[in-house]
């Protein structure tokens, strides 16, 4: 086998594994998924036996080294015996003393790795230790940082004890539910980051209340931006928190742009809406929201329901403007025309939809058409003025309040301010940026990036079969 690239740029301790599997099928052939499920279920017993080859390796290179005088001295240095914690020692030569009476285990992502511990006796001081457990950092480790992201990905996915099954079931480990909560309530969850690396022109945000502590009841609020590709990126979670304070937060997080967002959609929330409209250039009410907001209205008025369905259906009709799909370049002045018209024909329906309410003595929903039809047509204002094709609804962001709910609401209560934010994040960042989020999770659980395994090679020497 031939040797990887050295990432280091030294000359680092280098263990070569061959890997040997014996794969079987029969002559009458296979499906793909069988094929790959039973090579699957193998190659999680081989991590752990491969694991446990290296660290076996590396353990007799290190006693050799000890032996000889070779090995790196901060990984010798030890507590004088005798002399406390403060006292240090890491000279005078070193000799085999045995092996530890029980086997080390540590608890990985891909199972349980078992490893025998042997001993060094400093001939300076007497003192007997492990070189092997400074080496790998694990002098009082009893799981990796891998199993914790897992165990972070199963309990945001599911809640407690149904995460920690779907994890025995995977990887083989159990836990009990007390200490997955404290790795979760101790680990860096809270500092997952926001942001885009491009200028954001759409900002969307939501809330949805929770089951707080003491019967209290909480509330999750989010935010959202688009860059000009479209791609969706998260700006925040927040409980507890004022929409004033997020859009402070927001504002100070994209102040690297040069200019404001262009655009903002909210579902209608006054709150929400006058915090936003500060933060961009021009707002547009949710057109999905107006629909089925202005029914709750009509309830309010004492409309009966074949009549809220059937003015439903008006609203509908007059918010339903289509753009044309094509570039606004090559649109023809005929088709923008059309849409101008149609643009002011659906104001005309909904200033008479309006009106019509109001002689029907149905006030809050007279009310809140004649706010909804202030917005509720920016995005087709702006594609008409710069050509911009931009959101109308926020059914993406109502996509990522479901999951969030789900969790939140729906599988779990008595929550905290800080807990649900925390949940809520880790749950926005995995929905909206998979790859940063095992990204920041590699460079957060093992920040030092000292050790690289490479595949060198995958080879089949014999087959067999048909003849």
């Amino acid at each position: 086998m031939g040797s990887t690239k050295d990432p280091f740029g030294g000359t680092p301790m280098q263990v070569n594994v061959d890997v040997r599997l014996v794969v079987s099928i029969s002559n009458e052939g296979c499906s793909v998924d069988e094929l790959c499920a039973r090579i699957g279920a193998v190659l999680g017993p081989i991590g752990v036996k491969v694991a446990e080859k290296v660290i076996e390796a590396v353990q007799h290179n290190l006693f050799l080294a000890a032996e000889e005088g070779k090995a790196p001295p901060a990984i010798m240095e030890h507590p004088r015996k005798g002399g406390g914690k403060e006292s240090r020692c890491c000279g005078g030569g070193y000799v085999g003393a045995g092996w530890r009476g029980t086997v080390r285990r540590i608890r990985t992502e891909f199972g349980e790795v078992g490893m025998r511990v042997r001993q060094v006796m400093c001939k300076s001081c007497g003192k007997r230790f492990a070189p092997l457990l400074s080496f790998l950092s694990m002098r009082a480790k009893r799981h990796t940082s891998g199993l914790e992201r897992v165990v972070v990905e199963c309990i945001t996915a599911d809640s407690f004890r149904p995460g920690l099954r779907t994890l025995s079931t995977v990887t083989g480990i159990q836990l009990p539910a007390t200490t997955a909560h404290h790795w979760w309530a101790t680990g860096p969850w809270n500092d997952v980051p926001f942001g885009a690396e491009e200028a954001v022109e759409t900002l969307m945000a939501d809330g949805t209340g929770f089951k707080g502590r003491a019967g209290k009841k909480g509330e999750i609020k989010v935010a959202i931006g688009f860059t000009r590709e479209g791609r969706a990126v998260g700006l925040g979670t927040w409980a507890g928190t004022s929409w004033k304070r997020i859009g402070d937060e927001i504002r100070e997080g994209l102040k690297r742009q040069k200019e404001k967002p262009l655009f903002g959609v909210t579902d209608g929330e006054r709150d929400l809406a006058d915090h936003l409209a500060k933060l961009v250039n021009h707002t547009q009410r949710c057109t999905w929201h107006g629909g089925r907001d202005l029914g709750f209205a009509l309830w309010e008025d004492g409309v009966s329901k074949p009549q809220r369905d059937g003015l439903v259906s008006e609203l509908r009709g007059v918010l339903g403007i289509e753009i044309p799909a094509e570039d606004w370049e090559k649109v023809p002045e005929d088709k923008k025309a059309a849409v101008r018209a149609r643009l002011d024909a659906a104001r005309a329906q909904g200033k008479e939809l309006e009106q019509g309410l109001r002689d029907s003595r149905c006030p809050k929903a007279a009310g809140y058409v004649a706010r909804l039809l202030e917005k509720a047509f920016t995005h087709v204002e702006l594609w008409l003025e710069l050509g911009i094709t931009l959101p109308r609804t926020t059914s993406f962001l109502e996509g990522l309040m479901f999951k969030i709910g789900r969790r939140v609401k729906k599988i779990a209560w008595n929550w905290s301010d800080d807990g649900a934010a925390r949940m809520s994040r880790v749950l926005l960042k995995r929905a909206l940026e998979p790859k940063a989020w095992l990204d920041w999770c590699r460079k957060q659980l093992c920040p030092e990036e000292r050790c690289y395994v490479g595949l060198v090679s995958v080879t089949v020497s014999h087959v067999t079969g048909f003849v």
